[in-house]
């Protein structure tokens, strides 16, 4: 992911480069993660810019992955740093659930998973996983025999993916550019990568419409998280992709996906107070109906368009009934299911077609690493 700097008082930021991790200023450099060693970097707070090169500062540092990549390191204005050790603190094991939440297996090797999705016909698996030197590629996992096959070899960072409903082809977003740009390719690896779309906003591609001819995804590092609409399709050939928002609330919206008809789209937005999901028509997104109640996030439809899956605040996975005819839409039953795991949201997850089982990367238990404190880090530095 990309790491910015800006301003409290303007909308401008500046792009400072490809991290792992947050940042945190202290002593005049940017203390940050590549793959898992902390580099510092000289940094100016007048003209908000960097200068030199990152300098290693502490090898093996812990990384904690949550919805964004978070770093086990912290510093003072005093000079004291502290960090935590431990690589493999954030390892995660793709493990199998059925509906009573009991395990059923696993895929493949534990990684540091950023993202998951099934291939429509479920026999593959899309994963974001960083490669031996930390860079983050998109991998493509035999779901039966768990074997992984890297997909992307840029050296910039890919982790979102999203399939088409033929499952021969993928967009994912990738920061090879500088900012997060959106690209197509086979999902069979042959053949050369597309450019889809780019301009000077962070994309996050989340829906692929099932007759190929829109792409939804939203925008970050900004104000406000904003999903937009990208017709895939060219008005006149030659002329490039526009998109336009999808919805212009000054909240936060994003993980929108379209039904199974195309005729509805799921998403989660902040409106309320905290995130909930809501559908509504895909022709007129204004007209919303919520679904979850007690908050959610990352909806999911079922193939028959009939049940959402979403995780609840609280970490459990929620399977919502609903009833969509024309232009009305009626919440059914709500239940959690998959119901003794432990927090899911905290990592990716998917659920298999039947709705039968869910697949989640499950932290792997590890024991505690102590704290090391450095005093004078700077000075080391100098050395």
């Amino acid at each position: 992911m990309n790491l910015r700097v800006g301003s409290l008082t303007s909308k401008a930021t500046t792009l400072i480069g490809e991290t792992d991790s947050k940042a945190v200023y202290a002593n005049g450099r940017l203390l940050y993660l590549r793959g898992n060693t902390l580099v510092a970097r000289p940094f100016d707070l007048k003209t908000l810019r960097t200068s030199g090169e990152p300098t290693p500062v502490a090898e093996h540092v812990a990384r904690f992955l949550a919805l964004i990549q978070d770093g086990a390191f912290s510093a003072s204005a005093t000079g004291l740093l502290a960090y935590q050790n431990g690589a493999d603190a954030d390892l995660r094991q793709l493990t199998w659930f059925d509906r009573a939440g009991q395990p059923m297996g696993t895929i493949g090797e534990p990684r540091r998973f950023f993202d998951i999705e099934f291939s429509p016909n479920q026999r593959n698996l899309m994963a974001s996983a960083p490669d031996a030197a930390g860079n983050y590629d998109l991998w493509m996992y035999d779901t039966k025999r768990g074997l992984p096959t890297r997909l992307t070899f840029d050296p910039g960072g890919e982790y979102f993916g999203i399939w088409s409903a033929d499952g021969r082809s993928i967009i994912f977003n990738s920061t090879r550019k500088g900012h997060y740009d959106l690209y197509r390719k086979s999902a069979n690896g042959a053949g050369p990568e597309e450019l889809v779309y780019a301009d000077e906003t962070d994309k996050v591609p989340t829906g692929w419409s099932h007759d190929g001819k829109s792409l939804l995804y939203f925008t970050g590092g900004g104000e406000h998280y904003k999903l937009y609409l990208l017709p895939l399709t060219l008005e006149r050939p030659g002329t490039p992709l526009k998109s336009a928002p999808l919805l212009n609330t000054g909240f936060d919206e994003y993980s929108a996906k379209f039904s199974p008809d195309d005729r509805w789209i799921a998403y989660e937005t902040n409106q309320s107070g905290q995130n909930e999901v809501y559908v509504a028509p895909s022709s007129r997104p204004a007209e919303k109906h919520q679904i979850s109640s007690r908050g959610g996030t990352g909806p999911r439809w079922s193939p028959d368009g009939k049940k959402i899956f979403y995780a609840a605040l609280d970490g459990r996975l929620t399977e919502a009934e609903v009833h969509l005819s024309g232009e009305t839409a009626e919440v059914g039953a709500v239940r959690p299911v998959f119901v003794k795991m432990t927090k899911p949201v905290d990592g990716p997850w998917d659920v298999s077609a039947d709705g039968q089982r869910v697949l989640a990367a499950v932290p792997v238990e590890k024991s505690a690493e102590p704290v090391t404190l450095v005093q004078n880090w700077i000075g080391m530095l100098k050395k």
